[in-house]
C-alpha cells in the first residue's frame, strides 16, 4: 500500500519536475513511467485488474503536472 500511495507518486512528481527543465527531449518519460507501472503490475498480478490502469492514470497526470509546474516556475525565475 505504501507503494502505491506514497513512493509512486512521489517518484512521478520528481520525474515530471526534473522533465520541465527540458519539455521538447523529455516529454515522454512521465508517459513510458506509466506505461512500465501498468506493465509490470499485469505481469506480477493479473493482467484483468482494471484498477492499475486509474493508479497509471493518476501517476501521469502528477508527472504531467509537476512538469508543466517546473517549467512554468523556471520561465519565472528567467524573467524575474
Amino acid at each position: 500500500m505504501i507503494l502505491f500511495f506514497i513512493i509512486n507518486p512521489i517518484y512521478s512528481a520528481i520525474l515530471g519536475y526534473g522533465c520541465g527543465k527540458d519539455i521538447r527531449r523529455m516529454w515522454n518519460l512521465p508517459l513510458v513511467s506509466a506505461i512500465a507501472f501498468l506493465a509490470g503490475t499485469w505481469i506480477f498480478f493479473d493482467i484483468h485488474e482494471l484498477w492499475f490502469i486509474a493508479y497509471a492514470g493518476i501517476y501521469l497526470a502528477i508527472g504531467y503536472i509537476a512538469m508543466f509546474i517546473s517549467k512554468h516556475l523556471s520561465r519565472r525565475v528567467q524573467k524575474g
